[in-house]
């Protein structure tokens, strides 16, 4: 939840590696799945200025927002990628996020692990 402890980055992430932010779900009633829904900046636009082609997704929740950035990125071009063992699901239902996976994977995303990258 926005502004609370577990919101802001893990203090062992290399924070000086990142260069911008991009904020999503900061709207009242805006779930705001996809990073490409961001509120403060155009995601793709950044990207695409920034020559990226290819986009590797990991986090929460692989049922929601991972499938939903990994879909949006695959719709806009970018060759994506989804880290298997750095993603995990809700699982309201227990195979919510083996279907997402194989979404992903019909909409051209390829999953990998940590261990390829």
């Amino acid at each position: 939840m926005q502004e609370t402890r577990g919101a802001g980055f893990h203090p062992e992430l290399r924070s000086e590696k990142i260069e911008q932010e991009f904020l999503k779900g900061t709207r009242d009633k805006d779930d705001g799945y996809s990073a490409f829904e961001a509120t403060n900046l155009d995601l793709e636009l950044y990207l695409k200025e920034k020559g990226v082609t290819e986009i590797f997704v990991t986090g929460l929740a692989t049922d929601y927002c991972v499938k939903a950035s990994a879909l949006d990125a695959a719709a806009r071009g970018f060759k994506v990628f989804v880290v298997r063992d750095a993603v995990a699901a809700v699982n309201v239902d227990p195979a919510d996020g083996d279907r997402a996976l194989t979404e992903m994977v019909k909409a051209g995303v390829t999953i990998v692990t940590s261990v390829d990258v």
